[in-house]
């Protein structure tokens, strides 16, 4: 069966085509990869060898946890608290600036070494250790910066190893200072304000606390209430005599009742009848006819006649009834006494009352002034006690220092970080290269064969 001209031609991939392509172009291959391996061997050469020192430092601080409660209630805002604080100290200008000022590090040209130079040598790198080491939720939350311990790395790389150990050296000495001063700076800034409200608190304190000392003694609040003691005894003595005369008075009152009813019942007089003796009868008769004789004596012997005939009567006095009159007297005195009595008892039970109740008043409002001036010491006595703990935290965290930095890795001699491979440039080089001039050649034999086609077409035209 004859094969249809309108098919599409199909080609078979045979291996020794791409042999013969390659063979082809040797010279060319051959050539991109000398190229390649001298680019590499010149560059290699031209390569200078990095070396490197590094230190490692940990910082810890001497903060109490009452002084890190205070720093998180107390409002206490300081750039020492922001872990950045540390990657900055230990990159910054000053710092930096200072190791070439102590070491007089000089730069190519044979000036001093710039800040920007020194810079583009170093990495600064800050790991941290303890609760809440994630920095993104440490800068969210500034005071459990004092909660964590962060590891400060310090590593300088050069193509010369000459002060490189001595610059990672200067630096831990350096760093530490600046960090020690920078939080003793900012630590002393808030102890001066926590010592003025320390002594501001304190003075307010000691002032409300004399104030209820001088009210004491002056209004003698221990005595008053002695006092008040004394005068109940007292009313209460008054009162039991009071109640004495007036039980008295009631007696000689019931007594003075009877005896006036007994008195009234009596006469003051007794009535007494008997008749004339005989002998004083004759007496009389002859006396009275002698009368008659006499001149204007009739009269007289005629009324001295008829009492003759009436019989002698005579009044005596009763004995029982001036008896009772005389006691009637007596108990009237006695009733006058004992109401003169129950009066000044009650005027004395009356003005020791007023006296008890002023002495109350009097104490009353004493002990109500004590009790405002002992609820402003109770309101002041927290604040008081909590600055004074924090001001004696922060008296031996000055005296103590406020961070301590122990060096982990101590800087050691200068280390070839990055040397120069020669034989691996070169390698890599060659295999580059031959990759490349393998494109390379493919890429000419398929643009030879385009130009071949266009021209058998243009001669087939």
């Amino acid at each position: 069966m004859d094969k249809d001209p309108y098919e599409p031609y199909e080609y078979e991939v045979d291996l020794r085509d791409y042999i013969m392509v390659m063979w082809d172009n040797k010279w060319l291959i051959l050539a991109i990869i000398i190229v390649a391996i001298g680019a590499a061997f010149g560059f290699s050469q031209l390569q200078s060898p990095e070396y490197g020192a590094s230190s490692s430092v940990l910082v810890t601080k001497n903060v109490s946890e009452s002084l890190i409660k205070e720093f998180r209630e107390g409002g206490f805002s300081s750039r020492i608290l922001y872990p950045g604080i540390y990657k900055q100290t230990a990159g910054s200008e000053e710092t930096l600036q200072a190791v070439i000022e102590q070491l007089d590090l000089k730069g190519s040209s044979g000036d001093a070494l710039s800040v920007d130079s020194l810079k583009d040598q170093i990495s600064v790198s800050v790991d941290y250790d303890g609760p809440n080491a994630d920095q993104e939720q440490a800068e969210e939350e500034p005071v459990a910066q004092f909660e964590r311990i962060p590891t400060v790395t310090f590593s300088v790389q050069d193509d010369s190893s000459k002060n490189l150990k001595d610059i990672a050296a200067k630096w831990t000495e350096v760093f530490s200072e600046r960090i020690n001063e920078l939080f003793s700076n900012e630590i002393d800034k808030y102890y001066g304000k926590v010592k003025e409200s320390f002594q501001d608190v304190q003075k307010e304190l000691t002032v409300i606390e004399e104030k209820k000392l001088d009210y004491q003694k002056e209004k003698r609040v221990e005595l008053l209430s002695t006092e008040i003691e004394s005068l109940k005894q007292q009313y209460m003595q008054v009162t039991s005599r009071l109640q004495e005369q007036k039980f008295s008075l009631s007696g000689l009152e019931a007594k003075l009742s009877s005896l006036k009813k007994s008195l009234n019942s009596e006469s003051q007089f007794i009535q007494l009848e008997r008749g004339i003796p005989d002998e004083m009868l004759m007496i009389l008769y002859g006396t009275i006819e002698d009368s008659e004789e006499s001149e204007g004596g009739g009269k007289r012997l005629e009324d001295l006649r008829d009492t003759l005939e009436i019989a002698l009567k005579e009044q005596a006095k009763n004995d029982v009834y001036f008896d009772i009159k005389r006691e009637v007297i007596e108990v009237n005195g006695e009733i006058a006494s004992a109401n003169a009595s129950v009066d000044s008892l009650q005027e004395r039970e009356k003005a020791l009352s007023a006296e008890i109740q002023a002495t109350k008043d009097e104490l009353l409002d004493a002990n109500l002034e004590i009790q405002r001036l002992e609820r402003d010491i109770s309101s002041l006595t927290p604040e008081y006690l909590s600055l004074k703990q924090t001001y004696r935290d922060l008296e031996r965290l000055r005296s103590d220092g406020v961070v301590q930095v122990q060096v982990l890795d101590s800087p050691s001699a200068a280390e070839l970080v990055s040397p120069v491979n020669t034989k691996q440039n070169v390698a890599v080089a060659g295999v580059l290269g031959i990759f490349l001039g393998v494109l390379i050649a493919f890429f000419k034999h398929y643009m030879e064969g385009y130009e071949r086609e266009e021209n058998d077409e243009k001669e087939n035209a």
